[in-house]
């Protein structure tokens, strides 16, 4: 060192950032205050997120967020507006990049083994299936069979022996049966439990 150069390294202390652990050279004053515990700005804003900050579960009182607003009315200050995309008309163009942006591999659910999907497809899509809730539609009338004033909600067909236990009685009619959404039941014990009683409902059909 110099001779004329000052040696000040007394008056400082070495600290890490409570944040990123980054070495700080701090004033020894400045650390008595209770200073010197950040590197930046950025790290003071990161240690005061959800239950660091001190004002975490708080809520200001009726009286301190009038006096909030009115100071804000003096000085001008304007709550930002949402952006409203109502009425908004896209291009062709931008439509397309939308879409292509957010299907296929793009998509967040994309599942590179596509032998595991079909394995794993229900088959409640295809053409057999189809016909057989046709089938029973058309039988019941498209009409719920408990037929009481507790009906409610859309018809659905439902299979009396369930599809995955029973894979041979899939696309039985007779295994079919129209309900509402009251009456369909929720749940795999519900459903074992009502199937006789569906099946009474089919006796004369």
């Amino acid at each position: 060192m110099a001779k004329h150069q000052k040696d000040n390294s007394k008056y400082f202390v070495l600290k890490e950032c409570e944040t990123c652990g980054k070495t700080l050279k701090v004033y020894k004053s400045v650390v008595v205050i209770g200073g010197g515990r950040f590197c930046s700005k950025s790290c003071f804003g990161k240690s005061r997120v959800g239950g660091k900050n001190t004002f975490y579960g708080r809520n200001h009182t009726e009286k301190t967020k009038r006096e909030i607003s009115e100071h804000h009315k003096k000085i001008g200050l304007k709550p930002k507006e949402p952006f409203d995309h109502t009425g908004m008309v896209r291009s062709e163009e931008t439509r397309r990049k939308m879409s292509l942006a957010h299907s296929g591999e793009n998509h967040y659910r994309w599942n590179p083994d596509r032998e595991e999907i079909f394995k794993n497809a229900d088959g409640k899509n295809d053409f057999e299936y189809r016909e057989w809730r046709t089938k029973v539609y058309q039988r019941d009338n498209y009409e719920c069979r408990f037929s009481s004033c507790k009906c409610s909600g859309r018809t659905e067909a439902h299979h009396i022996l369930n599809w995955v236990q029973y894979p041979e009685l899939r696309y039985e009619v007779k295994n079919g049966i129209t309900l509402c959404f009251f009456h369909h039941p929720k749940g795999r014990k519900l459903e074992e439990k009502l199937a006789p009683v569906f099946n009474r409902l089919l006796l004369n059909v």
